[in-house]
């Protein structure tokens, strides 16, 4: 049986496409990839202001333990460099070594904001692994024998 263009509409329009099935398709799918594409971008915009207040706070609280980490550490070089004051032998000379290295290190650290301090204690560290090793041991000794 030979197929004619008569035969081939009737055979469209049985099955409810009048002709125009492939336009209307062709609409519907850019209308889905359109919706999708406004979705993606309400995302992304609402995960970018999720982070940017995360990273806005996280900087307000690492700003804010800076500080107090640099009153700590000047009470700690205080507290040594009036104890050190006290005698005249190696011993004491050494803790006002440390009081003074604290104080330094306290002035760096309020004048320094924390993404500064954080760059600079990376070079350093890699610059030199062993002595960061050696110095991070030691300030935590004396830290803790001062604040205990």
């Amino acid at each position: 049986m030979e197929n004619t263009q008569e035969d081939a509409h009737i055979d469209e329009n049985e099955n409810g496409n009048d002709g125009n099935g492939n336009a209307l398709k062709a609409k519907a799918t850019e209308k889905v990839r359109e919706i999708k594409e406004a979705a993606r971008g309400q995302a992304s915009e609402k995960v970018r202001q999720i982070t940017d207040k995360a990273r806005e706070r996280a900087s307000e609280q690492v700003e804010g333990q800076r500080e107090r980490i640099a009153s700590r550490v000047d009470q700690a070089a205080s507290s040594l460099m009036h104890h050190a004051e006290s005698g005249e032998n190696l011993r004491y000379e050494a803790e006002r070594r440390v009081a003074h290295g604290l104080e330094s290190a306290a002035g760096y650290l309020h004048s320094h904001q924390a993404n500064e301090v954080a760059g600079d204690v990376n070079g350093y560290v890699h610059q030199h692994p062993l002595r960061s090793i050696v110095i991070a041991a030691v300030i935590g000794f004396l830290l803790g024998k001062l604040l205990s």
